[in-house]
């Protein structure tokens, strides 16, 4: 079962090329699920039956994982048997069947115009090369709704000044460009400059973000970075990177920017992922509306 498992894993790392974050997660949910079946004596994954994958689920339920923490590690099982299937290792399809609970549809949480212009004042941040980075990585996530991991694997060659775009590799391996402004541009250079007086013996291509002490930065890092940021702004809610991408969906919605071009710019392959950005536009006109018609209430 170990080497169906590895086999699978190398699959999603190097050939469907997903993130780091997104590789651990999947080998996190199939280590709990093999550790639920260790004791069962089973030869080999052909054993593993819909009845099983359904008492894990109700082990879940009694540990108290959310029902969207549930979905997930059925869709992590789902990927891997799929993969089997495909291969040749097992000849029944074990997830067909399986009936999920139902998760409520959750908003993308995002901050108000004067949350950000508090995050992008320059005046709150120092002038060493942390805050240099600090400021341009937060400026970059709200300007472009990258994510974490897109905004890591970015380098010098990433930022195209001829045709004023940023070039993004998203998740499976797939290459979008994002146009960028004059302000952006310039706090690029800035940023070049002050990093190349830090490390003059690194390369631009090497890691283009570095920590303070010259490594190449990392997830947790970044996310501390935005988190601290967001508290100092007085965001209220969770402050993370992600919501910085939400954020820069919702602010193009409310301006009124078409659906098929947030898509793009996000990245996503279709449009169902897109949409929910669409609730705050309504949310807006139904502002306006109470405002503004006679009869309202």
């Amino acid at each position: 079962m170990e080497l169906e498992r590895q086999s699978f894993l190398n699959y999603i790392k190097y050939e469907k090329q997903y993130s780091f974050h997104t590789v651990n997660a999947y080998q996190s949910d199939l280590d709990d699920f093999f550790l639920f079946v260790k004791n069962m004596n089973m030869g080999s994954l052909e054993e593993i039956s819909i009845a099983i994958v359904r008492s894990w689920m109700v082990e879940l339920v009694e540990r108290e994982f959310t029902n969207r923490s549930i979905h997930r590690k059925m869709a992590t099982l789902r990927s891997f048997f799929k993969f089997l299937y495909h291969k040749g290792s097992i000849t029944n399809k074990v997830m067909d069947g399986i009936v999920l609970p139902k998760v409520r549809k959750r908003l993308p949480e995002y901050a108000e115009l004067a949350v950000i212009d508090k995050l992008l004042d320059p005046l709150a941040y120092g002038k060493n090369y942390t805050d240099k980075r600090d400021f341009f990585i937060i400026h970059l996530l709200y300007y472009t709704g990258i994510r974490r991991s897109e905004l890591i694997q970015l380098d010098s060659n990433s930022f195209d000044s001829t045709r004023g775009v940023l070039k993004v590799w998203g998740k499976g391996g797939k290459e979008r460009l994002i146009p960028i402004g004059g302000e952006t541009w310039k706090m690029y250079q800035n940023y070049v400059e002050i990093r190349r007086k830090e490390f003059p013996h690194l390369s631009l291509e090497e890691a283009f973000w570095l920590t303070g002490k010259g490594t190449r930065i990392y997830p947790k890092l970044v996310y501390s970075i935005v988190t601290k940021h967001f508290k100092r702004a007085g965001h209220f809610g969770k402050g993370s990177p992600h919501v910085l991408r939400h954020t820069f969906a919702t602010h193009l919605s409310n301006e009124g920017a078409e659906l098929n071009a947030i898509k793009d710019l996000l990245g996503h392959s279709g449009l169902a992922a897109t949409q929910i950005y669409t609730h705050n536009s309504i949310k807006r006109l139904q502002e306006v509306y109470e405002k503004a018609h006679p009869k309202a209430e």
